[in-house]
């Protein structure tokens, strides 16, 4: 059996931070060996069949949300996903023009990868950019001889998280912004006006996280990249594009 094809089936309904290397052992292997370890360890040829329903995602914008990992030479895997494969949503910048950070990867091929996508592959949304925060300063007399000196400090809205299954959160400000959802990034949170005896200070408000696959928006802090929807891209051959949001590598 040792020139064999080993041909194995699996069936995934949501999973985080999935690897489909480290599941072989939980494959149904139909090409007469019964043991993933034997297949590693003659190097054999596997060809892999993986359906995923349901949301496969990542925890956090470090990792990716479907890793095939590494197989023996001459592999392939073949992905159909009638679901949602989303990287995490980037978390939206915080007061006195806080950048906005990236959002994480969706897929990351290692071997040849033939794509059926009935459903959505898309990387997570950036965060949105934190606007400024505004001082003014008054002099009000008290006397013909003095005065106060009075400071107001208005911190900017903070940024919108971006989409993701793993949403980002809202950045700080006057007003924080609002966690992204699944497809949707978050809307920045309101800027607004603090008065301090005779001072008067204004702020902007914070931009919106980007949607699924999308940039954040840039205030005074910049909106944080979305995410790349595959990356190794040159693994891939897509039998269904689908949908495909965000970068690619």
């Amino acid at each position: 059996f040792y020139g064999k094809v080993i041909n194995a089936t699996r069936t995934i309904n949501g999973s985080r931070n999935y690897n489909a290397r480290n599941d072989f052992t939980n494959a149904s292997i139909v090409g007469g060996l019964k043991s993933a370890s034997t297949v590693y360890s003659n190097n054999l040829d596997v060809k892999y069949y993986v359906t995923t329903n349901g949301i496969v995602d990542s925890a956090d914008t470090s990792t990716t949300a479907f890793d095939t990992g590494n197989f023996p030479a001459g592999s392939s895997l073949y992905l159909t996903n009638n679901g949602y494969i989303v990287g995490a949503g980037g978390n939206g910048g915080s007061n006195s023009a806080g950048p906005g950070s990236p959002g994480g990867p969706a897929l990351t091929l290692r071997l040849t990868t033939y794509i059926t996508n009935n459903g959505t592959i898309g990387g997570g949304g950036g965060g949105g950019g934190a606007n400024s925060q505004v001082s003014s300063s008054s002099n009000f007399p008290v006397s013909c001889n003095g005065s106060i000196n009075f400071t107001a400090t208005s911190p900017g809205g903070g940024g919108g998280g971006g989409a993701g299954s793993v949403a980002g959160s809202g950045g700080g400000g006057y007003s924080n912004g609002s966690p992204g959802t699944l497809t949707s990034g978050g809307s920045g949170g309101s800027g607004g006006t603090v008065v301090s005896g005779s001072a008067r200070a204004t702020s902007g408000p914070g931009a919106p996280g980007g949607d699924l696959g999308q940039p954040g928006g840039s205030s005074a802090g910049g909106g944080g990249s979305a995410g790349n929807y595959i990356t190794n891209s040159g693994y891939a051959t897509w039998v269904v594009t689908g949908t495909r949001l965000g970068g690619v590598a």
